[in-house]
């Protein structure tokens, strides 16, 4: 009977220093069969409840009586102010040929907090170490002028402006150089900070910091969206299957007819993206294809699958791959 246990989080540790942590979790498998496991983490600030991380692991076949570290596939970095504390939880699901629709795997919340970055001892006040009697006051022996004057700070901007010690002389000067020099209001809505920003759109800053229109689309932020969730998308039978990486994490044939050609995916898949593929038979064994052309399908140290076994339950396991261009073969379960 399978048996697949999350047993103890490797990372992170009750007490994190504030760095990128990679989340690993033990999971033993106690069964005499082996199972595929796909699941994430994710992680909750335990001040506010809310949702701030989640990740997947690369789903993971583990033999009978052996054990695995899994790691989320991306780190983890705390927001700022980072002295606060979270907790982490694990849930995913174990499956092979015999348990099909798999076991619920979980592993209960995990408390740590994040130690905030050291900012050392607490300075004292500057100005005062250097005026008279200070610990580190200024020599003025030889001096002329202020600094030949107990060195009390001064409003700097006063002596430039009219009346004061160091007055701006603007003899000569046109326009608002030719007025007295109070400080000039920070105008966002006049000439000197013009802003482009279309409103109601994703912004981003240009090389002033100013706001300008970002060239993500709002169709961008949902695509990511849907990317970060599981969508189960299938049909009966089809002779060249199609499933749409835009819109599908697992793909299912529930009772295929005929020989199946599996085309492209549709869709613009992103590096390390999944894909699952479950077929059933009609009863029958149906052969299967692969398209090898480019954005296709590859072998990646398990081959692919050429035939269905009558009434019994095929599972494929696929990631995405920039670098070859192709979704990678990388675990493969038939039903016993």
């Amino acid at each position: 009977m399978l048996d697949i246990r999350a047993v103890a989080y490797i990372a992170p540790v009750s007490e994190v220093d504030f760095a990128p942590v990679l989340l690993t979790v033990r999971l033993v498998n106690y069964a005499d069969e082996t199972g595929l496991v796909s699941a994430g983490f994710r992680i909750y600030n335990n001040s506010t409840g809310l949702l701030i991380y989640q990740s997947d692991i690369i789903p993971v076949e583990i033999a009978k009586g052996t054990y695995v570290d899994v790691s989320a596939l991306t780190d983890f970095m705390p927001p700022a102010p980072a002295d606060d504390t979270y907790f982490v939880l694990f849930d995913g699901i174990a499956a092979n040929a015999l348990v099909p629709d798999g076991i619920n795997i979980h592993l209960g919340s995990f408390y740590f907090d994040v130690k905030p970055a050291p900012l050392g001892p607490i300075p004292a006040g500057h100005a005062v170490t250097h005026e008279d009697t200070g610990i580190d006051e200024v020599d003025v022996t030889g001096l002329a002028g202020l600094l030949a004057d107990a060195q009390t700070p001064i409003l700097h901007h006063l002596e430039h402006e009219t009346g004061g010690s160091d007055e701006i002389n603007v003899t000569g000067l046109s326009g608002e150089l030719e007025d007295d020099q109070p400080a000039l209001a920070h105008d966002i809505a006049g000439a000197r900070h013009t802003s482009t920003a279309t409103p109601g759109q994703i912004l981003q800053a240009d090389a002033n910091g100013l706001p300008v229109d970002a060239t993500n689309t709002d169709a961008d932020v949902s695509d990511a969206v849907d990317k970060r969730n599981s969508r189960a998308v299938g049909e009966a039978s089809n002779a060249t299957p199609t499933p749409d990486a835009d819109t599908t994490d697992l793909y299912f044939l529930s009772a295929l007819a005929q020989a199946a050609a599996f085309a492209v995916p549709a869709g613009t898949p992103v590096d390390g993206q999944k894909l699952i593929i479950r077929i059933l038979d009609d009863a029958t064994p149906r052969a299967l294809s692969w398209s090898a052309a480019a954005g296709g399908y590859i072998a990646h140290g398990q081959a692919l699958p050429l035939i269905t076994v009558a009434s019994k339950y095929l599972y494929i396991g696929l990631i995405f791959s920039t670098t070859v261009g192709k979704w990678c073969c990388v675990a493969m379960s038939q039903e016993a």
